[in-house]
């Protein structure tokens, strides 16, 4: 399964101090990060002056994850891309989450701490 992540999700792991691939391994049994190029972008601005930024840019140019190239906003360029790639948005931003679930494409959230949710698979 495709899961498109944002910054905001990608900083949650060393903000919560969680194993990426444990959680999304108990999330969902087969997967593969991508994260689009505008929240690489979004990251290395934020990286400036966000330790936790700079660990999840580390993360996204690791090569555990497939950047993809985008244009856009980084919110907008998540949806779409996992609209197209009909894949799961990772998101912990209430606004994305709100526009993923009225548009009824999956979705995955950490809840309560250390949980990943994943809402929307059919």
């Amino acid at each position: 399964m495709i899961v498109v992540a944002d910054s905001n999700a990608l900083m949650s792991f060393f903000r919560l101090g969680i194993n990426m691939n444990d959680a999304l391994d108990r999330a969902l049994p087969l997967w593969e990060l991508v994260v689009p190029s505008s929240v690489v972008l979004e990251l290395e601005r934020l990286s400036l002056t966000n330790r936790e930024a700079r660990s999840a840019l580390a993360l996204a140019r690791s090569g555990l994850c497939r950047i993809y190239g985008t244009e856009g906003e980084a919110d907008d360029v998540v949806i779409e891309l996992a609209r197209e790639m009909k894949g799961v948005v990772f998101t912990n931003d209430r606004e994305v989450l709100r526009r993923t679930k009225e548009a009824a494409l999956p979705r995955m959230y950490f809840r309560g701490g250390e949980t990943l949710a994943v809402e929307g698979l059919l």
